[in-house]
């Protein structure tokens, strides 16, 4: 979600729109533990978990440079098929 003065999501006093863009997200839990002195006046383990998102390109991003690999390849081995002729 994207914050959006025009969103048609609202949710808690603002508006967002679904964000539409190149690249995905995949959301991950990471599981996480802390020490605190903050209770009881003793140290104690809090377990919990944090929100990671990682972007994966979309698949056509990658599709197009190797096609675009492979095209420059063959583009080479034309040229040089064409200059290693023996002279006639």
């Amino acid at each position: 979600m994207l914050a959006d003065a025009n969103g048609a999501i609202a949710y808690d006093g603002s508006n967002y729109r679904a964000y539409d863009g190149e690249y995905a997200f995949h959301p991950g839990w990471a599981a996480q533990s802390a020490q605190s002195t903050q209770f009881a006046g003793s140290a104690q383990a809090i377990d919990g978990v944090s929100l990671e998102l990682t972007t994966v390109p979309e698949p056509r991003s990658s599709a197009f440079l190797l096609g675009l690999a492979a095209g420059l390849l063959v583009l080479m081995r034309r040229h040089r098929a064409r200059f290693s002729q023996p002279a006639q």
